[in-house]
């Protein structure tokens, strides 16, 4: 994979109990995962966190 793709924040939205895909996301290393309904705080606080640069590996 190209380094600038790794460099790209991956957001997940999944529903409550989706186990599969919640262990899937993270063995792909998605940084953030979110149930649905979406929690507006917790939304804003990640889009708050994604315009921060991130460091690099």
């Amino acid at each position: 994979m190209s380094r600038r793709l790794r460099e790209v924040p991956v957001v997940l939205f999944i529903t409550d109990g989706d186990e599969r895909t919640k262990l899937t996301a993270e063995f792909a290393r998605v940084e953030h995962v979110i149930s649905k309904p979406v929690d507006r705080r917790a939304f804003s606080n990640i889009l708050r966190n994604l315009a921060k640069p991130q460091p690099s590996p």
